[in-house]
């Protein structure tokens, strides 16, 4: 009986978290809409692909992302995704939901990098470089 006790106790604490953890990505900030925002009090209704509201407030986690409310504008919400890039490495991203031009339309979604991309080295044929004028001559040839 205690360890049937036991069991039941491990699986109520470890549940909840098991199923934070598999929802914690399930829902893209392309799919919501934005459908009331507060600018002075900082907080915004957002409408997920599921229908439900969500009342989140500046700081908050959006749930099922790891996106966080940064700054609630009179068009727009400003968000902190942490995004994963083709290195495989975290990168930040700063993401502009606005919201829609007609009730019930789609938001639209403007991801912008946080850091500068790699540098590139361009390879290829070395062009001689044109030796320029020096101050106060004259480069009109004449007549």
């Amino acid at each position: 009986m205690r360890r049937l006790r036991n069991t039941a106790f491990a699986l109520l604490t470890v549940m909840p978290i098991l199923v934070a953890a598999a929802a914690s990505d399930s829902v893209k900030l392309e799919d919501l809409s934005v459908m009331a925002l507060g600018a002075l009090d900082g907080r915004a209704v957002l409408k997920g692909a599921d229908g439900k509201l969500q009342v989140v407030k500046v700081g908050d986690t959006i749930p099922g992302t790891h996106a966080v409310l940064s700054q609630v504008l009179a068009d727009k919400i400003i968000v902190k995704d942490t995004v994963v890039g083709a290195d495989k490495a975290p990168k930040t991203q700063t993401v502009w939901i606005s919201k829609p031009s007609q009730p019930g339309g789609k938001s639209s979604v403007q991801r912008i990098d946080s850091e500068a991309p790699p540098a590139r080295v361009i390879q290829g044929k070395v062009v001689t470089t044109v030796p320029a004028p020096a101050p106060g001559t004259n480069t009109k040839k004449p007549k």
